[in-house]
C-alpha cells in the first residue's frame, strides 16, 4: 500500500498530464489571489473587507432564519390556541377563523366533486 504523500503526488502528476493547461491556469489564479490578499500595502484592508462581507452575509442568513423560525412558532401557537378554543367552548371565537373554515370546506367539497359533462 502506498503512503499518503506518494498517493497525493501520483494524483497531482495524473491531473497535470491530463489537463496541463487548466492546471497551469489554476496555479496562476491561486498565485494572483495570494498576491492580492498578502500585498504589504493594501492586503490588510482587502482582507478586512472580505471578512466584513462574509460576516455580513452570515448575519443576514441568521436574521432570515430566526425570522422564519419566529414566524413558524407564532403560526403554530395560533393554531394551538384556535384548536384549544374550539375544544373547550365548542365554537370558534374569531369570526374570520369561522369564515376561513367555511371557505376551506367549500373548496374541499368542490375539489372532491366529479366534473360534469356539458
Amino acid at each position: 500500500m502506498k503512503d499518503k504523500e506518494t498517493r497525493v503526488a501520483d494524483a497531482l502528476r495524473d491531473c497535470m498530464s491530463r489537463w496541463p493547461v487548466s492546471t497551469f491556469l489554476c496555479g496562476i489564479g491561486v498565485g494572483v489571489s495570494l498576491m492580492y490578499l498578502l500585498d504589504p500595502k493594501r492586503g490588510s484592508r482587502r482582507r478586512a473587507r472580505i471578512s466584513q462581507g462574509v460576516r455580513g452575509a452570515i448575519n443576514d442568513l441568521e436574521d432570515a432564519a430566526s425570522s422564519k423560525v419566529r414566524d413558524f412558532s407564532n403560526r403554530a401557537k395560533g393554531v394551538v390556541a384556535e384548536a384549544r378554543s374550539v375544544l373547550t367552548t365548542g365554537r370558534v371565537d374569531d369570526e374570520s377563523s369561522a369564515q376561513r373554515s367555511a371557505s376551506q370546506t367549500v373548496e374541499d367539497q368542490s375539489a372532491g366533486s366529479q366534473p360534469q359533462a356539458a
